[in-house]
């Protein structure tokens, strides 16, 4: 009985953890793309991507930073830095950050 209630308990802490988030979330299956930031001022012709990998929401493995964004991409000066996000049911999730330039 003590095994059912502690798993109960840990089961929703992990669903109500997920309620405040800077991006949109679906309880079942997420996809998504936001855009971050632009800089019109520059050509954007190079693209970088970075990415980070998430497992039962307990591990996440990655860097989906700017910075490896742009050395990815041999990018010096930034134009767009996106975001795109897909997870299903919270046990896989892939984020990424797509950054565009010069």
């Amino acid at each position: 009985m003590k095994f059912i209630f502690g798993l109960l308990v840990i089961t929703s802490v992990l669903v109500v953890s997920g309620c405040a988030s800077s991006e949109p979330v679906g309880l079942i299956y997420s996809s998504t793309a936001n855009g971050v930031s632009a800089n019109n001022k520059i050509y954007s012709e190079k693209v970088g991507k970075s990415c980070a990998t998430s497992i039962l929401s307990i591990v996440a493995i990655g860097d989906a930073n700017v910075n490896d964004a742009k050395a990815d991409g041999g990018i010096y000066k930034v134009a767009t830095v996106d975001n795109t996000a897909f997870n299903v049911l919270g046990v896989y999730g892939h984020y990424c950050t797509v950054v565009t330039g010069e």
